[in-house]
């Protein structure tokens, strides 16, 4: 059985402003209702107690202390897993504008703050009016999901790099990925008002980044999509590949 995204708003008849103050009001929900759970689950879990195999009875105390570490270490990790709750929040083509998004954007900041095993993992906001303001209000969510975003389509929206606060917003967003681990897809395509100088930022900006070795795209392999009119960087849709 497939269980349903609660999160996938694709259907919905609202759009615009409202539907952004709506998609905030239930991730904030999600988070009060997932904290609550995790708090009672804290108070009621049993104690940790590991104990060693009898093989290593037989070793130094400083080897039986790294073994009791590295046992504690895999049932953290096994149970981080366990609660971790990923968010797949697709909200494409609803006329959220930038003031629609900022609504929203400011509910996934508070429910990500509130629940600290909400996980950002996908973003849809294909088609969406949005500018460069959103760009920047984005760029703390990308910091704060740096560990779990894996996919962000922003194709078909309304970017524009012209003026001179356009072009620090837009450098804004580019500077948030810089931490991100787990990034697979970034989709730019189809904003064909982005301009040269967006792309001037970005080549400026990821300059000065950590050189990383060209990799083929396979399998999870992180890629970005821009814009097809980029003739700055390409004759046509470009695909460039990054590695995680």
């Amino acid at each position: 059985m497939v269980k349903s995204n609660k999160f996938d708003y694709t259907g919905r008849t609202s759009s615009g402003p409202r539907l952004g103050k709506s998609i905030a009001s239930d991730l904030e929900k999600r988070a009060d209702k997932k904290q609550r759970e995790a708090n009672k689950q804290s108070s009621s879990a049993p104690r940790l107690s590991l104990r060693l195999p009898a093989s290593a009875k037989r070793t130094p105390n400083k080897d039986r202390l790294k073994i009791k570490d590295r046992e504690r270490d895999d049932f953290e990790s096994n149970a981080k897993d366990s609660t971790l709750h990923k968010l797949d929040l697709k909200v494409p083509s609803k006329s959220l504008t930038d003031e629609g998004f900022a609504l929203l954007a400011d509910g996934l900041q508070n429910a990500l703050t509130t629940c600290r095993d909400l996980a950002l993992v996908d973003l849809n906001l294909t088609n969406n009016d949005l500018t460069t303001r959103s760009l920047a209000r984005l760029a703390p969510l990308i910091q704060a999901s740096c560990y779990t975003l894996q996919t962000l389509d922003l194709s078909h929206n309304n970017f524009q790099v012209s003026t001179d606060a356009q072009a620090e917003e837009w450098q804004l967003f580019l500077q948030s990925f810089r931490n991100c681990m787990t990034l697979r897809r970034l989709d730019l395509g189809d904003n064909p008002d982005l301009g040269s100088r967006a792309f001037e930022i970005l080549a400026r900006v990821y300059s000065r980044e950590p050189a990383v070795d060209p990799e083929p795209a396979a399998g999870n392999q992180s890629f970005i999509t821009l814009p097809d009119s980029c003739s700055v960087l390409s004759n046509g849709s470009l695909d460039t590949h990054i590695r995680n």
